[in-house]
């Protein structure tokens, strides 16, 4: 994978400072980490050193699970938003305009009378 908004770091410096949104999770970091020659994850308050074999697998094991997580989250919501529709909630913005709204502006506009920005006006949209 291909990550170019990580190519401007070229210290441990410049990494250390990495906010999280640009980083988007340990899998992201991790598979970046790879690609650099002597650059090293060191987590102080966790114990996490990518230098060693054990802080290999203790990062990995934390994405993993963080991975895991957030499909759990995703499914949930998924399932949350399935059975929602099924009870007829509606998703999204409210409607600006009544059925009969909507077949009164198309008819001004298709009459010509009044133009799309008059129509807007009129009709708060």
């Amino acid at each position: 994978m291909d990550y170019p908004h990580l190519h401007r770091y070229h210290s441990l410096n410049e990494i250390y400072d990495i906010p999280c949104h640009v980083v988007q999770g340990a899998p992201v970091l991790a598979e970046w980490l790879k690609g650099q020659e002597k650059v090293f994850l060191v987590v102080l308050d966790q114990d996490i050193n990518t230098t060693t074999p054990t802080g290999k697998l203790m990062f990995t094991m934390i994405g993993a699970f963080a991975e895991f997580e957030r499909d759990l989250i995703n499914e949930r919501c998924k399932e949350g938003i399935a059975k929602a529709k099924e009870r007829g909630v509606r998703f999204g913005r409210r409607r600006k305009l009544s059925d009969k709204q909507l077949v009164e502006m198309k008819a001004e506009f298709e009459e010509g009378v009044i133009g799309k920005t008059e129509l807007a006006k009129k009709y708060g949209i």
